[in-house]
């Protein structure tokens, strides 16, 4: 089972794929969760941003800050412990950000 995009764009969403998820409760699916509502959306967003702007952090590029606060939102609605996401949330300002790979992304 896959679920991304609209399926996973709100913590009511979220809970929708859980309880169906549950629904085989004999059988152990696999399953694969990509990117929330809006999200590749927004990375693609922030990448073409970054180059034509020239935005030298990652700390400066909106769209990167529209995804963080979506997810933040998201482990409040689900009443799930901040830790879960801290490590990651941490760790991606640590990351460096190349804008010349971004085109070779994008084409």
């Amino acid at each position: 089972m896959k679920f991304g995009g609209s399926s996973l764009a709100s913590a009511e969403r979220m809970r929708e794929v859980a309880d169906l998820i549950l629904n085989f409760p004999y059988e152990t699916p696999v399953v694969v969760l990509s990117a929330m509502g809006k999200t590749t959306n927004n990375l693609l967003l922030a990448g073409e941003n970054a180059v034509s702007y020239g935005a030298p952090k990652a700390s400066e590029i909106l769209e990167l800050a529209v995804i963080k606060d979506q997810h933040l939102r998201t482990v409040d609605e689900l009443s799930l412990d901040k830790s879960i996401v801290s490590g990651i949330l941490l760790f991606a300002p640590l990351c460096s950000w190349n804008a010349s790979a971004v085109p070779l992304a994008l084409s």
